[in-house]
């Protein structure tokens, strides 16, 4: 027959309060694919480039030389958060000049730190960059993520930027 046994006891602690404000700190991780983002161009039938979808901004005054997407929290965290980009630069020698801003808060203007567009519609070229911004950009309820254009251009040759995805992450990796 079998014998029945008895759990040793357990010590127990004393209730620890409770916090009753939202955390401040959480991980993060907003996906924002390119059919998330408006204002750039977009090829028909799916915007296919390289195996990938795709947006693109191309230079000041072309009519596509910003493109937006938003996103909502319920909190803002602390510290340092990251936008990872995934995407391409125009294929000729000099790197487009782009600016990002978060909520109006510019966290990035420069060279557009990605690989050259290999100029072929079946291969990609595609890389990611992570751009580290303070979280202070962000705020609790609708956000919104500005990529433009810094230098004049037209739609369908160099200068431009080409995105396929991009990420909110906190904390920033």
């Amino acid at each position: 027959p079998a014998t029945a046994t008895t759990a040793p006891a357990t010590a127990t602690q004393a209730p620890q309060p409770t916090n009753t404000t939202a955390p401040t700190t959480q991980n993060l991780r907003i996906g924002l694919d390119d059919t998330a983002w408006s204002g750039g161009f977009r090829n028909p039938n799916g915007s296919i480039y390289g195996g990938r979808t795709a947006t693109w901004i191309y230079g000041t005054g072309s009519g596509y030389s910003t493109m937006q997407a938003t996103f909502s929290l319920d909190a803002v965290p602390d510290g340092a958060a990251a936008l990872r980009v995934m995407g391409m630069d125009s294929e000729d020698p000099a790197s487009t000049p782009i600016s990002i801003s978060i909520n109006n808060v510019q966290i990035y203007s420069g060279a557009a730190p990605f690989p050259n567009d290999d100029n072929s519609i079946e291969t990609d070229n595609f890389g990611a960059y992570n751009f580290v911004f303070d979280s202070t950009a962000l705020r609790a309820g609708q956000n919104t993520v500005t990529i433009s254009t810094l230098v004049p251009g037209q739609t369908g040759g160099p200068p431009f930027f080409m995105l396929d995805a991009a990420e909110v992450l906190y904390p920033s990796p």
